[in-house]
């Protein structure tokens, strides 16, 4: 049977949720007011060579808008698809669902969340390699026996600084009584607002 084995102590926490919805205005929206989540950090567009993706085993120019807030300790992730190209969240809305897609697991141990993931029978479909990390971000499916995709991506000194720092943003943003939600053109403008020199450099 598919996730019989239990794999939590080889994927670590699930530090986010992805959330796929077909208008990221009303999903930041609804998460600021009814939920508490909030401020956003809203990345207008993901720019091509930062998530060159590979759906199915075929390239795919998939464009996306991101957002993201805190919920606790657990990031959350709303992505809008902005154009058509195949893809998990287009699959994912055109099924007639909105909402949670994935668990994002960071691994510091990449290889071996990747092969407990295999040995248990989730099969990845879904390959982003995105600027400034070593590895793809990798969607396996276990829609059969979770209900939604398992995102593993690894960990680097860099992106725990990077997400730490954003974690802190946004609770001095709450903190300040300060809801409205922040805009940026690109992944290094957001960086630069953390106090980061770019989202590829280590720190």
């Amino acid at each position: 049977m598919i996730g019989q084995r239990d794999i939590s102590p080889d994927l670590g926490r699930a530090a986010q949720w992805g959330l796929v919805v077909p208008d990221i205005e009303t999903a930041m929206d609804h998460w600021s007011r009814a939920l508490g989540v909030g401020p956003f950090l809203h990345l207008k567009a993901i720019a091509p060579h930062e998530h060159q993706a590979v759906y199915h085993g075929q390239p795919s120019d998939v464009r996306i808008t991101v957002a993201f807030g805190y919920f606790g300790e657990t990031q959350i992730e709303i992505i809008q698809q902005l154009n058509d190209a195949p893809s998990p969240y287009v699959d994912f809305l055109a099924s007639g669902r909105s909402g949670l897609q994935h668990l994002g697991f960071w691994s510091e141990d990449y290889d071996g969340a990747f092969a407990a993931l295999s040995s248990s029978g989730y099969v990845p479909v879904y390959r982003a390699a995105m600027r400034g990390v070593p590895r793809e971000t990798v969607y396996f499916d276990a829609q059969e026996s979770v209900g939604l995709m398992l995102e593993l991506s690894l960990s680097t000194p860099r992106k725990t600084a990077l997400f730490s720092a954003m974690a802190q943003h946004i609770a001095t943003l709450r903190a300040n009584a300060n809801t409205e939600i922040q805009r940026f053109d690109s992944m290094d403008a957001l960086a630069s607002e953390l106090g980061m020199r770019s989202w590829a450099e280590e720190v």
